[in-house]
């Protein structure tokens, strides 16, 4: 499975809608999956970008890419973006069956770096 197939699961993948040489501009969600599931991860998606009542954020990395995706889209655009992202997360931790661990992209990064060091270090 890929994580293009788990978001058409839940029915956060885009779709063009075109008849014959005629295509239209605009893409929709395509909500193939299940309502429910996408109520939850909106839910999920609004409480990581928003503050809570402290004032901390609880995902920064998750706000920050909101805050990119509002310059150039409208909020609930950019919530959908969230909402697809999670879906990328949801994947990733099932995939290798770890639990989450919050990073940053640029720790992302460098933890990836060293462990493409080590495999070639251990494959020489």
């Amino acid at each position: 499975m890929t994580n293009a197939i788990l978001a058409a699961f839940y029915g956060v993948d885009p779709v063009v809608k075109q008849s014959g040489t005629t295509c239209c501009r605009s893409t929709r969600l395509s909500k193939r999956g299940s309502p429910l599931v996408r109520k939850m991860l909106r839910m999920i998606a609004h409480n990581n970008i928003h503050r809570c009542a402290g004032g901390k954020m609880i995902n920064p990395v998750l706000a920050e890419y909101y805050q990119q995706k509002c310059t150039c889209k409208s909020a609930k655009t950019a919530e959908c973006a969230v909402m697809r992202k999670l879906v990328g997360i949801i994947f990733a931790v099932m995939r290798d069956r770890k639990p989450f661990e919050l990073r940053t992209p640029e720790e992302h990064r460098n933890i990836m770096k060293q462990n493409c060091i080590s495999a070639v270090a251990l494959s020489a």
